[in-house]
């Protein structure tokens, strides 16, 4: 990709991650426009090149309509779905097949799946074509099949694992359409944050990372992919993730 990125779009952006992203991009490069879509905003300095478009919900008509407002002014170089759920109210991380519901498996997958692969539908075709330019969504280690170990978290994994087909099968078309794309999922690790806080206690310390080291091994690997990453799930220590 173009060394310096003039433009950046971040989806789900006022989560913990996604704002430590967003902050080390304008550390980075300032001079990068930012399209930041997210409940809210978290910014309140209207001097920085970042704008915000509110999406209350990331149904496809709000996804599309919010695309459809960008594609006029200009291309993306790299386009960053920071979109998840893990847990909320009446929903947890299953610790047997027992535990197993409709709505957690309907709802993780709506979140993890369904979403990312909406706004890859809508911004795939905005990546820019001149260069190369990334498309990426946060997944999980725990959606490697060969890699499960432990069990449990059936929804969690089974709506990360879906995502990485999704991912691999978007970056074969993007080969014919667009060469020059890199699709891939990102495992950022344990990133200190809401959704991992009630998990930590199983953590060693030294393998949570605070969200302005985590924004800055993603930007160290976002920058170093090759069209032969396109495909793959990556890690924050750039190591393949298997399937």
């Amino acid at each position: 990709m173009a060394k310096t990125p003039k433009s950046i779009a971040i989806f789900g952006g006022s989560g913990t991650f996604a704002q430590a992203v967003s902050k080390r991009y304008l550390d980075v490069f300032p001079g990068a426009t930012q399209d930041v879509f997210s409940r809210k905003s978290f910014y309140s300095n209207a001097y920085t090149p970042v704008t915000h478009h509110h999406l209350d919900n990331y149904d496809e008509a709000n996804i599309k309509q919010a695309c459809a407002n960008i594609k006029p002014q200009r291309c993306f170089d790299i386009v960053l779905v920071a979109t998840g759920l893990l847990h909320e109210s009446g929903i947890q991380p299953e610790k047997s097949y027992n535990d197993i519901t409709h709505d957690a498996l309907l709802k993780l997958y709506e979140v993890n799946t369904i979403v990312p692969a909406l706004i890859a539908k809508h911004t795939l075709p905005l990546l820019n074509q001149s260069h190369q330019s990334i498309f990426v969504a946060l997944s999980a280690r725990v959606g490697s099949i060969s890699d499960n170990r432990l069990g449990g978290w059936y929804a969690y994994r089974s709506s990360k694992a879906a995502l990485n087909m999704l991912i691999k099968t978007m970056a074969l078309e993007a080969k014919r359409r667009h060469p020059q794309a890199i699709i891939c999922g990102y495992h950022p690790g344990t990133v200190d944050s809401p959704l991992s806080r009630p998990f930590q206690r199983r953590i060693a310390q030294q393998q949570i990372f605070s969200p302005e080291y985590a924004a800055m091994r993603f930007l160290e690997v976002v920058h170093t992919l090759k069209e032969s990453d396109s495909g793959k799930c990556l890690a924050w220590d750039r190591k393949e993730i298997a399937p």
